[in-house]
């Protein structure tokens, strides 16, 4: 039985990685094959500095600890010269932050133990061409998650990213894409292109239930019912002419907010209605207890050409917290249509909220967790892991 290790590159650090679930059930999954270290974003010595400097000093702090997470999965933020992006810019500056990296990561794997098993590098980001190959990496699995051209990279324009992301799908030893519509586009490119859309860790939500906490201190002095959403807010994402709309309508409704903000205009509105309440970004494992406490969650998203290349994880975190759920008409949640309701416009979404708090959603919630359970980022990493093994089977 062939084993492998893999170098997974990560799109920030470790604690706010939206992929950690995964890894870590993909881990505990693989642990009989070998071993997986996750590298946050390196901290650049040029700039980080004066940037972000309490990012920087917490690193000097600890710079030289190598993180063990699990028993097979390790942890470890290294450095480079200058910001990655910032080096995409000029062939030299990527060849020295390469050099840099590939002897620290060599360092670190050595210690770790890596054997000279089948290695492979995992990245998610078309920026993070740049990683590849650093370590005697013999392959590279590339995961897909959104519709990487539409959003703003800094440094780096739009028919750049194009060129990245075209360039990782033709030459990964297989490509994993989150949304029907990534996976359409990229299985043209690549055959050995999968559709493996996002899942949710359920033990952690019914251990939540199981415990019965009670509602978290900061939603006590709500009034119900209680409409929540948790993610990012961006305007890449979220309706906020909606939002304006539901809690201008429902001034009895308390609109709850988890997560980061971004963008002045859409912290104005959070901040300056009455009815709706940002509570700021929460540590994962405590999700579970605010989704809990929700009435009905909501996924207000506008429908672009990210949203429909997107397959949110917040309505499978919803699920599992046996929550009704109210959405816009996202390609990827018509598969939901039957549990969840879809709203193809602003009034439609309002009649749609009123008519699931106005029910009895006792059955629903009961289907709503059944089907969250058949989305386990256990079951779907098992999955995962059958492609990869099959692909690396022929190789050397």
């Amino acid at each position: 039985m062939k084993k492998f290790d893999i170098i997974w590159y990560l799109s920030g650090d470790w604690e706010t990685d939206h992929r950690r679930q995964m890894i870590t059930s993909f881990a505990k999954n693989m642990a009989p094959y070998g071993k997986i270290l996750c590298v946050n974003r390196p901290i650049s010595f040029l700039t980080d500095p004066f940037l972000k400097t309490g990012k920087f000093v917490k690193w000097i702090k600890r710079r030289s600890r190598l993180v063990r997470v699990t028993d097979n999965l390790y942890n470890y933020t290294p450095f480079v010269l200058i910001h990655d992006q910032i080096a995409l810019k000029s062939r030299i500056l990527t060849y020295l932050n390469r050099k840099i990296l590939s002897s620290v990561l060599g360092g670190i794997i050595n210690k770790i133990g890596f054997k000279d098993n089948f290695r492979l590098s995992w990245v998610y980001i078309p920026t993070q061409l740049s990683y590849l190959g650093l370590v005697g990496d013999h392959e590279y699995i590339y995961e897909c998650f959104d519709k990487y051209s539409e959003f703003k990279f800094p440094l780096v324009n739009k028919s750049q990213i194009i060129q990245y992301d075209r360039k990782l799908t033709e030459n990964a030893l297989l490509v994993f894409n989150t949304a029907r519509k990534l996976y359409d586009e990229r299985i043209k490119i690549n055959h050995r292109s999968y559709y493996t859309p996002n899942a949710v860790n359920i033990d952690l939500f019914i251990e939540a239930a199981k415990k019965n906490n009670g509602i978290p201190y900061d939603m006590k002095s709500l009034q119900r019912p209680i409409v929540g959403f948790i993610g990012n807010v961006g305007s890449n994402f979220v309706d906020m002419k909606l939002i304006k709309k539901l809690a201008s309508d429902n001034p009895s409704f308390s609109f709850v907010f988890l997560g980061k903000i971004h963008g002045k205009n859409n912290m104005e509105l959070l901040l300056n209605t009455r009815n709706v309440h940002y509570l700021g970004f929460k540590n994962y494992e405590d999700i579970p207890c605010y989704v809990l406490s929700f009435d009905v969650g909501i996924i207000p998203f506008k429908i672009n050409e990210i949203t429909e290349s997107l397959n949110p994880l917040k309505v499978y975190e919803f699920m599992a917290a046996s929550c009704p759920v109210v959405a816009t008409d996202i390609p990827e949640l018509r598969v939901f249509s039957g549990l969840i309701s879809i709203a193809r416009d602003h009034d439609e979404f309002d009649s749609c909220l009123k008519r699931v708090l106005s029910s009895d959603n006792s059955d629903l919630r009961k289907r709503l967790l059944s089907e969250a359970q058949k989305h386990s980022w256990d079951h779907r990493t098992k999955d995962m892991l059958l492609h990869v093994r099959k692909h690396i089977g022929g190789k050397a």
